[in-house]
């Protein structure tokens, strides 16, 4: 018996215009849907130990970024996940990058450290029929982990993307059993939204 369904609306336009729509029903859904996401912080990357780690100061004392936090850094052509503070002193934040993505820029350079928000996410890959991860007009991270905290999924979204699998390529989470998900973004803005959404069997 169907309990859930998503619809897919696709358009193209440019040389050619076309759309279209797919709907895709199943018996269950699994969703991540935190009431908000906190503001990203503003800061300057003012030293760069390596391409993982360093010291951004922030542009305020009240950045609410603690020791041993996870947050996500974004920056003008660049981003990376799983990064860890360090001591907190005020404004100044060591970190480390503990997951992926880009390297880090030159020191300097202005970053947002991404505030990350952890929803459980409990499902078996292999079963899901349907995917769909939106952050609304900024830039996002949905970093999908298992029970091990082993990265399942890494998706990254640009600013007003949403991400949508319907089973018309590779699934991003064949073969995995991810268990939960972390939520981050660049806007500056409180409380934005953000959610994620499967159907499986």
């Amino acid at each position: 018996m169907t309990v859930a369904k998503l619809t897919f609306s696709k358009v193209v336009s440019g040389l050619v215009s076309a759309s279209g729509s797919r709907a895709i029903t199943d018996v269950a859904a699994e969703i991540a849907n935190p009431a908000s996401v906190l503001a990203a912080q503003p800061g300057v990357l003012t030293t760069r130990v390596s391409n993982t780690a360093g010291t951004l100061t922030m542009t305020s004392v009240s950045h609410g970024i603690v020791t041993g936090q996870r947050f996500d850094l974004y920056w003008t052509g660049g981003s990376c996940y799983g990064v860890t503070a360090g001591t907190v002193s005020g404004a100044s934040i060591p970190f480390t990058v503990v997951i992926g993505g880009d390297n880090l820029p030159t020191a300097l350079t202005d970053i947002k450290a991404g505030i990350a928000t952890n929803v459980p996410f409990d499902l078996i890959g292999d079963d899901i029929s349907a995917l769909l991860c939106s952050a609304g007009v900024s830039r996002a991270y949905f970093i999908f982990e298992d029970v091990a905290d082993a990265v399942v999924a890494a998706l990254l979204l640009a600013s007003g993307e949403i991400y949508a699998w319907d089973g018309d390529n590779a699934n991003p989470l064949a073969g995995d059993t991810p268990t939960d998900v972390w939520m981050s973004h660049d806007s500056l803005t409180p409380n934005t939204t953000m959610q994620a959404v499967a159907l499986r069997h």
